[in-house]
């Protein structure tokens, strides 16, 4: 309360044209490196310091991690991954020093999920991903191999009339006792 008057603006990034696409998501930032979605279509890298760009992954006439991205280091890799999906029905993995795909990922960096802007969540080596199909799809977190699927009704009325909540606002889990929390619209 006492110096807050004596704050000053150090740096400003400047994205580009939103073209009425809004960002629902907060930054991630590691290592004093910024990873957020911006607009148009496109997730930066940006150093804290001073705000300079370091990379941009553009997909043209795509959303990019609406609702969030998530960043995961595996230990014997000497990168971060980050995660998010898009409106296209894909999840995507970038290299966080790089911004390009992870060619080793899925189907050349990216997998097919169906439609969810809710970003994945990561327990172990499990990489859990909440879609509007309505469903849980567990998949390795290195190979993008789908291990299962959880769907929240009956697989086989999946086109009828279903009245219930579709994942909305995200997961989250308990990796102590093995539970997945999910919220529902």
């Amino acid at each position: 309360k006492k110096n807050v008057n004596k704050l000053e603006l150090i740096w400003t990034y400047k994205a580009g044209k939103s073209r009425g696409l809004e960002i629902q998501a907060n930054p991630i930032v590691k290592n004093g490196i910024i990873y957020t979605p911006a607009p148009p279509n496109k997730i930066v890298s940006i150093d804290g310091k001073n705000g300079k760009e370091i990379w941009n992954f553009i997909l043209e006439k795509k959303q990019l991690a609406k609702r969030g991205l998530l960043i995961w280091k595996n230990s014997s890799e000497e990168f971060s991954r980050i995660f998010f999906t898009d409106n296209d029905n894909k999840l995507i993995a970038l290299n966080a020093t790089t911004g390009k795909k992870i060619k080793s990922f899925g189907n050349n960096g990216e997998i097919y999920i169906g439609l969810s802007p809710i970003a994945p969540l990561i327990i172990d080596n499990f990489l859990i991903i909440a879609t509007f199909k309505p469903d849980l799809q567990v998949y390795d977190v290195l190979s993008g191999k789908l291990l299962w699927k959880f769907y929240l009704r009956d697989h086989a009325s999946l086109h009828n009339n279903f009245k219930g909540g579709m994942p909305w606002g995200g997961i989250s889990g308990d990796k102590k006792r093995g539970i997945v929390f999910l919220t529902t619209g």
